[in-house]
């Protein structure tokens, strides 16, 4: 045929191998496998999500700490709670791994805004508030149900930056800490009172005397919280700001170093009890 002699050419030059590949027929009666359907967002989201869960539940120290936060960063889009458990881990981080009161500071700043985003997302009416313009002080009237659970997280946080920072960011703050703890006594059916009075107490330890500090106070109101509710971070917390007798504070820490929890923040503080009774 003309031309024909161009054809071993061509295909020499354009690197064309016209060789078919041989065809594969499945073997008689063999079961053929479909691809596996793609992942929807939704049940990556309810992946991650379970898996950021399970590896906070499981935190016992810094490098689980670390290991569930960065599990938690995979999950998209945060919900409520996923900020409400964000922002207690935060709260861990500068409570119990700070290395100096500038990373605790930065640790409670974070807690603080995830707080703050738990409660925009769980309080319609507390994020339109902020958004024209309202203070945060009054913001926080609109909190309703579990919305308020962020405001105990955002008050403990806020709180743990204001002492990490210093005593006059404390004194400076103390306006609208109070506030927002009176806002938590008012929620007392949601089980906040204990929280509340822990907190005011703790304010009062971190005031100096001459702005406002009251010991006998402090120490009478962290009493009123373990009377209601004495878990292993409760009584750290408690030791950690007791303004009392000695003997009182050592046998908080005791209390604290011999309970057995599975709660990742009382398992921490035991820990921490025992480190500072030694």
């Amino acid at each position: 045929m003309r031309g024909s002699w161009l054809w071993p050419l061509l295909a020499a030059a354009t690197g064309c191998n016209c060789a078919r590949a041989p065809v594969v027929e499945p073997a008689p009666g063999a079961a053929v496998v479909a691809p596996a359907p793609a992942e929807s967002v939704a049940a990556r989201t309810a992946r991650l999500r379970a898996e950021a869960q399970e590896a906070f539940a499981a935190t016992r120290d810094r490098q689980g700490l670390e290991a569930a936060l960065a599990a938690w960063k995979r999950v998209a889009p945060l919900g409520p709670e996923d900020h409400l458990v964000l922002a207690e881990a935060h709260w861990l981080q500068g409570a119990h791994f700070a290395a100096t009161p500038a990373d605790a500071a930065a640790a409670f700043a974070e807690g603080a805004r995830q707080a703050e985003e738990a409660m925009a997302l769980g309080a319609p009416a507390f994020a339109t508030a902020r958004a024209t313009g309202a203070s945060f002080d009054a913001a926080i009237e609109s909190l309703d149900g579990a919305a308020t659970q962020g405001l105990r997280w955002f008050v403990r946080n806020q709180l743990g930056w204001a002492v990490a920072t210093g005593r006059g960011t404390v004194v400076a703050e103390r306006p609208t800490l109070e506030v927002a703890i009176a806002r938590l006594e008012r929620a007392g059916e949601l089980g906040l009172d204990a929280e509340a009075a822990l907190l005011r107490g703790e304010l009062l330890a971190a005031l100096p005397l001459a702005a406002g500090g009251d010991r006998e106070a402090s120490v009478a109101s962290i009493e009123k919280a373990l009377a209601l509710v004495a878990d292993a971070s409760m009584q750290l917390r408690a030791a950690l700001a007791w303004k009392g007798d000695e003997a009182r504070r050592l046998a908080l820490l005791e209390a604290c170093a011999a309970a057995a929890s599975e709660a990742p923040a009382s398992a921490l503080a035991s820990t921490r009890a025992k480190s500072l009774l030694r």
